[in-house]
């Protein structure tokens, strides 16, 4: 049993996934999926050169699409903070031009032997005051940055795979690459032995996952950070189990191979 098996098949037995799944899953077919693989890839920025790719990517979202950070603070192109000292990133490319155009992050709880914070305790009260939150703060990390550039939705396809996609097929590939960012979300902590993932994401983004079985759990009210946001949590086994149960499709090729360590799935900080 490979390591990608050996987590699909947790996931199926892992039953805490009540009342998550909705009635009327969607259809299958002409999704996206079929052509993304082909078109974009997803991979970990292990060199120096990827992850200035990564930063890049977020100096031209961050700074300049959505002016979210200021770019004179930022004078190089690369947008950075204290939390990439304790990082790990995966940049998005564009296979035909080798263009970098999306990145994400995730933050984790150790760094330099020692205990460091997650971005999302800076936001919700009860995470900063060591109130028992529903995950295990050791093995939990943060997912952030995350990241498309706007210019992407523009492209239009004369070369590669792509060339050959009707505006349809093409449109709806465009609609998977926040699936392919989240993608890289969880094979990261499986990585990295994280068990759990929080993140604070657009309400948006977040009933945009749920359309490919990905769920979220709320962690509090909506939190203001570069407009309203959902600070929510979830644990990786559970999540893949609802992915598994809606929309089997969306991990038939993972981009790499997953083992989430064995867990208590309702561990207290």
């Amino acid at each position: 049993m490979t390591h990608t098996d050996l987590i699909l098949a947790q996931a199926r037995a892992h039953t805490n996934v009540a009342g998550v799944l909705p009635s009327n899953p969607l259809p299958t077919a002409s999704t996206g999926l079929e052509h993304f693989d082909d078109v974009f890839d997803c991979s970990v920025a292990r060199g120096l050169r990827q992850r200035l790719a990564c930063h890049r990517v977020r100096f031209q979202a961050y700074c300049v699409d959505n002016h979210f950070e200021d770019p004179t603070e930022h004078a190089d192109g690369f947008e950075t903070d204290t939390y990439d000292e304790h990082a790990v990133h995966s940049v998005l490319t564009h296979r035909s031009t080798g263009n970098p155009i999306g990145t994400v992050r995730i933050v984790l709880p150790q760094g330099g032997g020692r205990r460091r914070l997650l971005p999302i305790e800076t936001l919700v009260p009860s995470l900063g005051r060591g109130e028992a939150v529903p995950f295990p703060i050791e093995t939990t990390c943060e997912v952030s940055r995350f990241a498309v550039v706007k210019s992407i939705r523009h492209h239009t396809p004369t070369q590669g795979p792509e060339a050959d996609l009707s505006p349809e097929e093409w449109r709806t590939t465009l609609l998977c690459l926040p699936l392919a960012l989240i993608r890289a979300s969880i094979e990261m902590p499986a990585q990295e032995g994280m068990t759990h993932v929080v993140a604070v994401m657009e309400p948006a983004l977040l009933r945009h996952l749920s359309r490919f079985g990905v769920h979220f759990n709320r962690l509090g009210g909506l939190v203001e950070h570069h407009g309203l946001r959902q600070p929510c949590w979830a644990d990786i086994t559970t999540l893949l189990s609802g992915v598994q149960a809606q929309r089997p499709d969306v991990w038939e090729r993972p981009a790499a191979s997953l083992r989430v360590p064995a867990h208590e799935p309702q561990s207290t900080r």
